[in-house]
């Protein structure tokens, strides 16, 4: 089940669209995005501060 506008600010592990989504969004694989899930919580806005940690700042070309 897609998020629904309540919750866009909410990650759902079990659904795969989802977490495919994030994936290519931020250049990892779905077990990384569900491995931070489950380290982090489904919380949107902290798992892209951790993808930002993981992967450093992004460069603007």
């Amino acid at each position: 089940m897609s998020n629904t506008q309540s919750d866009r600010s909410r990650v759902s592990a079990s659904d795969p669209s989802e977490v495919r989504y994030f994936a290519q969004k931020h250049g990892l694989t779905d077990d990384q995005v569900r491995d931070l899930i489950k380290q982090h919580g489904n919380d949107r806005k902290t798992l892209e501060e951790a993808v930002a940690t993981i992967k450093g700042p992004a460069t603007i070309v």
